[in-house]
């Protein structure tokens, strides 16, 4: 692939390319968007207001950490043993 087609395809993906010290070899992609995934194992005995008062919380996230793009979150409907009991994943531009 050619530097421009590399470019391209780079930046239809919301990538960024960037060349490092001239060589094939050092060319590297890199992710211009990070995604942060949190999952939660609720302890014994938690209560369903409890449940309820912290997707009220999750909800409103946006308005206290404004870097947030978009994210959603959502309870554990497989409710295994092993199974997370609700997870949320967000979306950031950058780590900064």
């Amino acid at each position: 692939m050619e530097h421009g087609e590399m470019q391209q395809a780079a930046d239809s993906k919301q990538q960024r390319w960037t060349r490092r010290g001239g060589t094939a070899l050092s060319n590297r992609l890199e992710f211009t968007m990070l995604k942060h995934v949190v999952l939660f194992k609720f302890k014994q005995g938690i209560g369903e207001e409890e449940i309820v008062d912290l997707e009220k919380s999750l909800a409103e996230l946006h308005t206290v950490i404004p870097e947030i793009l978009s994210y959603e979150f959502g309870r554990d409907v497989v409710r295994s043993e092993r199974s997370y009991d609700l997870a949320l994943v967000s979306t950031f531009n950058d780590l900064d």
